[in-house]
């Protein structure tokens, strides 16, 4: 497990559990700005977990499978944790 800033630009909204292995948010542990949630969405682990979802790369995606085998990541959903500052 592995504990992540959820950002809005340069502001940190939450901080979030994830599991390293599959890129699933275990836990929201703290709502930091709740004015930068993502809109829709409740102030819950169920409720970013299907914004989550939506926000990696289509499968359909031209070059995924190539850039998934130069990164060394077996999915794409981990794409959203190696692709952190």
């Amino acid at each position: 497990m592995a504990e992540f800033y959820l950002m809005h630009k340069d502001q940190r909204v939450a901080v979030l559990e994830v599991a390293d292995k599959t890129a699933d948010i275990l836990e929201v542990e703290e709502i930091l700005a709740p004015e930068h949630y993502p809109v829709g969405c409740r102030q819950d682990v169920l409720g970013l977990r299907g914004w989550w979802k939506g926000r990696g790369i289509p499968a359909s995606r031209q070059g995924l499978h190539e850039a998934l085998a130069v990164m060394d990541v077996p999915y794409a959903e981990l794409l959203l944790l190696k692709c952190t500052s």
